[in-house]
């Protein structure tokens, strides 16, 4: 599973969907979409991909827990390697 966190206007919400789907159906695997970044936008922007007729998988905090341990421990591991 791939996630991506969006942001921006409408025309990078536009773009970074549709690199997410291109990537996911590219590697055979499911994605999720982050949009927590929209409760602490600077500029008032919202999320706006809902209008249109996507597939709309959005991330639940669970699912990116899941990847804050992750890399967590993978730095981590990084660090104390050497």
């Amino acid at each position: 599973m791939i996630i991506i966190k969006i942001k921006g206007g409408i025309g990078n919400q536009m773009f970074q969907y549709a690199m997410i789907r291109a990537l996911s159906e590219q590697l055979g695997c499911s994605f999720k979409m982050d949009i927590s970044s929209f409760k602490s936008d600077f500029y008032k922007r919202k999320y706006r991909l809902n209008v249109f007729n996507i597939v709309e998988n959005l991330a639940e905090e669970k699912d990116l827990e899941n990847v804050r341990k992750y890399f967590r421990n993978t730095l981590w591991m990084k660090i104390y390697r050497k």
